[in-house]
């Protein structure tokens, strides 16, 4: 089902990290996360970091509740993409990380119009 979104409005994005089989999985340690539409031009950005460095967000139970201030930062109107950039640790490569992008389109789109009631929008990254 679609929600529709005011797209100058403020609203609360959780991120849920899923393995290949479509269960919970640990999240990364740091996630850069992008936040757009898809017939906009710009970009609403947060990073979560183990250590407490958060941008724009912080850990929920279930994953990363990403702060979306649109009033802000506008991105546009269209249907919301995220994108995570996870940085995982990996001593095969020379950095001693390896660097895993996932997008995913979500059920929310934005619009000149008022916004459903209660938004608080889930984003599935495998």
């Amino acid at each position: 089902m679609t929600q529709m979104q005011n797209k100058d409005g403020d609203f609360i994005l959780r991120v849920n990290f899923l393995d290949s089989n479509g269960a919970p999985a640990q999240i990364p340690d740091t996630v850069e996360i992008r936040i757009r539409a898809d017939r906009g031009t710009g970009v609403f950005e947060a990073a979560y970091q183990a250590d407490g460095e958060c941008k724009n967000c912080r850990l929920a139970e279930s994953g990363v509740d990403v702060f979306v201030s649109l009033s802000r930062n506008p991105i546009g109107k269209g249907r919301i993409i995220v994108e995570t950039i996870s940085h995982i640790h990996d001593d095969s490569f020379p950095s001693g990380e390896r660097l895993q992008r996932s997008v995913a389109s979500t059920s929310v789109f934005l619009w000149d119009g008022a916004s459903d009631g209660g938004i608080c929008v889930t984003g599935q990254i495998i």
